[in-house]
């Protein structure tokens, strides 16, 4: 009797990581790459996958307007893009803004186009 069945085989061989090669057709081209002067105002950049977005698009050279809840978050995370030495610049905002409908006056200045509509 075999100390592993086909069918927990099956299950392992789901959950093995895959190493594939990376396919170029995914890659960002060169021409697009260059991000200087570009302004890019994003939420969701201090911490998980949108502080890599921040970092790459920090490194293409883009203008970064940080906005997130956590005045010490976006202060740490413009020290390590600075550290890491990307053309582009940042800067962080903080922006609370509990149940904001559009009745209220926009907060600090920000135009509704800027904000978006999920405040």
């Amino acid at each position: 009797m075999p100390l592993i069945s086909d069918r927990t085989r099956i299950t392992i061989n789901l959950f093995r990581p895959q190493r594939r090669t990376p396919d170029p057709r995914h890659a960002i081209p060169q021409a697009d790459r260059d991000l200087t002067g570009k302004t890019i105002v994003m939420t969701g950049g201090t911490d998980g996958i949108g502080r890599v977005a921040a970092g790459m698009l920090c490194d293409m050279g883009a203008n970064l307007v940080l906005l997130g809840r956590r005045q010490a978050v976006g202060d740490r995370v413009i020290r390590e893009l600075a550290a890491t030495g990307g053309a582009g610049t940042v800067i962080f905002r903080s922006a609370i803004w509990p149940r904001w409908t559009a009745s209220k006056p926009v907060p600090n200045g920000y135009s509704p186009r800027m904000i978006g509509s999920t405040f």
